[in-house]
């Protein structure tokens, strides 16, 4: 009887109905992504699939910065203005969406001219024609950061999780298909056909949700000021970001070998499918607790919500893949007989990761965005000072012991995230 009305409540939850459309879109899309990324390794070798991560890193972290964190700035506009009946909602998108087209094309345009000059640097020449093809994913993978973030602050998470499938499928398909018959430059080809068919999806998504919305009198610099001004920290957290997680790869190639980022770029795998959920249901988490009022009963509940399914969405998962880390490495190939020792470290990240994520999400809803943006550069700083430490430690096992670093850090990391609320709450 108790469980049937807690189902009950569940099922009419707008949260837990949110929640499933998010995590039943995305499954799909992560699980054949997974599949094909193991299969493009194996066809890859480990060297080569070493080379394919570090562009992929590249591309996907210019990707990231160029949205001057619009992605959640504009979830969180968006859930407040629609909360409050604002005519400006138009302008918001608008603004936001310029803003990326304009950086990311001008990031993608810098890293064509200095492809040659950036694969010299990552002491591999031969890359510099695939860096040059290959600049347009930044791009679109820019913009479909934003237009996620937009469907979000809708809560339009059920066109997002079908959109998402979709491109999962066309990953899995082209990514062992093309690598097959071309190689490295068969699976980049597959990420960037990915990449356009879901920006393509989301772009007919938005223009069909924006038709509901009246255009207002008020000009788009006045809102593209309001974005860019709030987005000014979550801007610089995403430099941060993309700059020292792009330079703990970077370590590896200069401390170690390319052999090295395989092994640890097929680790990570492993921890973004583990954290498929919670990264999922970040734009959920932001979209409820923006339209909550900070300090509210509400707001705690969905904190607390959202932490308890983050743990358990990770905890468990990583004790099956750390379990079974000797299979899933004989899945790669006798290239990758390392793996299995750098997986067991990597995939607990995730639990620390998915944690945090909460706690950046009630941040940024409640305005607190230079502490947020303060915690996180502390954080990856400390972070990357670890990595090159233990790395110079053990060379041979290079990605091992970056492993082991960015674990370490993130647990660091966990703990000061929630130190700090505490403090503030009791000020509060």
């Amino acid at each position: 009887m108790i469980l049937n009305e807690y189902v009950h409540r569940l099922k009419k939850s707008s949260l837990f109905k949110d929640s499933f459309w998010s995590v039943a879109g995305n499954a799909a899309g992560h699980g054949l992504a997974l599949i094909a990324g193991v299969v493009v390794a194996r066809f890859l070798g480990k060297e080569i699939f070493g080379e394919y991560g570090m562009i992929k890193q590249t591309l996907v972290y210019i990707a990231g910065f160029s949205t001057f964190g619009l992605g959640f700035t504009t979830t969180k506009f968006i859930a407040e203005a629609k909360n409050k009946n604002n005519v400006n909602i138009r302008q918001i998108a608008a603004g936001s969406i310029n803003i990326t087209l304009f950086m990311s094309a001008l990031l993608a345009l810098l890293l064509f001219a200095f492809s040659k000059q950036i694969a010299v640097f990552l002491e591999a020449e031969h890359l510099s024609l695939s860096l040059q093809i290959f600049a347009v994913y930044v791009i679109f993978n820019a913009i479909t950061i934003v237009q996620i973030g937009i469907l979000a602050g809708f809560k339009a998470f059920k066109p997002i999780a079908i959109n998402n499938a979709i491109a999962g499928v066309v990953t899995f398909v082209l990514s062992i298909v093309l690598t097959y018959f071309w190689g490295i430059e068969g699976a980049l080809s597959a990420l960037l056909f990915a990449s356009l068919t879901k920006c393509v999806l989301n772009y007919i998504v938005v223009r069909k949700t924006l038709r509901s919305y009246p255009c207002s009198e008020q000009q788009t610099d006045g809102i593209v000021k309001q974005l860019l001004l709030f987005s000014l920290p979550i801007t610089l957290h995403e430099g941060v970001y993309s700059i020292v997680t792009w330079l703990k790869i970077l370590l590896l190639v200069k401390l170690s070998n390319y052999g090295e980022v395989g092994l640890y770029s097929a680790a990570m795998q492993w921890v973004f499918v583990i954290l498929f959920l919670p990264g999922v249901l970040r734009n959920v988490a932001l979209s409820y607790l923006s339209g909550t009022n900070e300090g509210s009963t509400q707001h705690k509940k969905i904190f607390n919500t959202m932490i308890a399914v983050n743990f358990v969405s990770t905890f468990i998962p990583c004790l099956i893949v750390f379990a079974f880390s000797g299979v899933i490495s004989s899945f790669y190939g006798e290239d990758f007989v390392s793996l299995s020792a750098v997986l067991s470290i990597s995939v607990f990240v995730s639990v620390f990761k998915a944690m945090q994520s909460v706690y950046a999400q009630s941040y940024i809803s409640t305005n607190k965005v230079w502490t947020y943006f303060c915690l996180n550069a502390f954080y990856h700083v400390l972070m990357l000072i670890l990595a090159y430490f233990l790395i110079r430690l053990d060379v041979t096992r290079g990605a091992y012991m970056l492993a082991l670093a960015v674990l370490i850090a993130s647990g660091i990391g966990l703990l000061m995230y929630h130190l700090v609320t505490k403090i503030m709450n009791r000020k509060v």
